[in-house]
């Protein structure tokens, strides 16, 4: 909550392990934090005293498509046909078509691509999921995860990982058992070569002179954890998962969402513990069990600065400069259309008042 000055626009083309990062998050409110946990799904609200704009995260792997509204991109192949074709070339040049269409349509996160494996033929999404080969998977989700990113779209890749059945898999999360060389070599492998082959440059103004300045990033900043346990945990609130492999082996420095969190073994807590920084849920229908203890009150911090890292070397970030404040006020279409509201209101009460007194009247005379 201290007033240090720095707004999310200051951090841009800044490495995760900046020392700025920590001036910055020490200005944030817990309870902020705690509202996005459990209230983004397909967005996140804004924060203006810390510079942070409000995003739009939409599904799918097909193309962008709102699950809820009418926000609609290009259909594209499914991601078998996209993989039939063994092409990353063409595969980068579909990420950043994806890009371009969420500029137009105002979106900044991708729930998108799948890299799940084709373990059976009956697989309930294999439409989404690239191949039974976690080579070619990974080769071409790299592709399309550096092509959006070249846009500046954010792309959660999904669903981290198991997630290859879809019966059962919300009764309590479906339990995947395999061995670790199995889960390492097959299941985790196209997440693994994502992580670290996926690659963009951004722009960013690095001086108070405003010299324009160019810096390769890693592509893959966000993560979608998936329903299913491994074992008898839940993926994402597993510690193994979410932070020694995905972030202490691999290097990984993004954002972790959960896929949709509406099922009772799906601990927010837990998660923001574990790594899964934030849910796909309103918080109407989930609520985080402990916001306020030092622990909880660490973990949020840990999540701010993830989220925050990859918003900030997003397209969400267009047309703001260091010095830029953020301030969001009701558009003059919402105005009008409340004003057109109170006078339909005050009319149709107007005509019932009337008709009554009419009625009234006619008692009256009878």
């Amino acid at each position: 909550g201290v007033q240090n000055g720095v707004s999310l626009i200051d951090l841009r083309g800044k490495d995760f392990s900046d020392p700025l990062w920590e001036v910055f998050l020490d200005q944030i409110n817990p309870k902020d934090i705690a509202k996005i946990v459990v209230n983004s799904a397909y967005a996140t609200e804004a924060i203006p005293s810390l510079g942070k704009p409000a995003t739009v995260d939409l599904d799918g792997p097909a193309g962008i498509s709102a699950f809820m509204g009418n926000i609609h991109g290009t259909a594209y192949p499914s991601e078998v046909v996209i993989a039939s074709t063994c092409n990353t070339d063409l595969a980068r040049e579909m990420g950043k078509m994806v890009g371009n269409e969420a500029l137009e349509l105002g979106v900044h996160g991708w729930y998108a691509p799948a890299v799940n494996i084709h373990r059976s033929p009956f697989g309930g999404r294999n439409f989404e999921y690239y191949s039974e080969d976690p080579l070619l998977s990974g080769k071409l989700a790299t592709a399309v995860v550096s092509g959006a990113a070249d846009k500046g779209v954010y792309t959660f890749l999904k669903h981290f990982v198991l997630n290859d059945q879809e019966t059962n898999r919300n009764n309590n999360g479906v339990a995947t058992w395999a061995n670790e060389q199995a889960i390492r070599e097959i299941y985790l492998k196209p997440f693994e070569i994502v992580v670290k082959n996926a690659k963009t440059k951004i722009k960013y103004i690095g001086d108070n002179k405003g010299t324009m300045m160019e810096k390769e990033l890693a592509a893959a900043t966000a993560v979608m954890s998936s329903f299913n346990r491994i074992g008898a945990v839940w993926t994402g609130g597993s510690v193994p998962l979410m932070q020694r492999v995905l972030r202490d082996e691999w290097g990984f420095t993004g954002v972790v969402i959960s896929d949709f969190n509406l099922y009772p073994h799906m601990f927010v807590n837990q998660g923001l513990m574990a790594g899964t920084d934030y849910n796909i849920t309103f918080a109407s229908m989930k609520s985080i069990e402990d916001a306020t203890s030092p622990t909880a009150v660490n973990y949020l911090r840990r999540t701010a600065h993830r989220l925050m890292y990859t918003i900030a070397h997003s397209n969400a970030m267009n047309g703001l400069v260091p010095g830029t404040t953020v301030r969001y006020t009701m558009a003059p279409w919402r105005v009008g259309l409340m004003v057109f509201d109170v006078l339909v209101a005050c009319v149709v009460a107007l005509l019932i008042l009337r008709a009554m007194q009419g009625s009234s009247r006619e008692k009256t005379k009878g």
